[in-house]
């Protein structure tokens, strides 16, 4: 199966997001997404594009398939699907979540990222 590299990055994000809910449901109804299919017929690591042949029976696939995606974005001067305000929002994110559940208050959020075109 090949993909392009935008779709492929796109349905891993959301499948990266998906392994979060039981049973891939949402409300009691599964979810469509990119390449859902696959995801139902071989298992959450189906759509690791590097993970192939012998690279499916090894431990923590996903940091393979993280190293070789760098590796494929030197190679290829593309950038990331996500930058360092991206990674600083998600951050912020996170405490807010942790501060939240200590305080019982709403928390506001600073930080925002402007999504790059894929």
């Amino acid at each position: 199966m090949t993909v392009q590299p935008a779709v492929r990055d796109r349905a891993w994000a959301c499948e990266v997001a998906l392994r979060r809910l039981p049973n891939n449901l949402l409300n009691g109804k599964p979810i469509v997404y990119p390449g859902h299919e696959e995801v139902e017929q071989h298992g959450n690591n189906w759509l690791l594009p590097h993970v192939t042949g012998a690279h499916r029976g090894i431990g923590e696939e996903h940091v393979f398939e993280d190293i070789m995606q760098l590796v494929d974005w030197i190679r290829e001067d593309r950038p990331t699907i996500n930058d360092i305000h991206h990674a600083r929002h998600v951050i912020e994110i996170f405490d807010a979540a942790y501060r939240s559940a200590a305080t019982g208050q709403a928390q506001t959020l600073h930080t925002t990222f402007r999504p790059i075109d894929v």
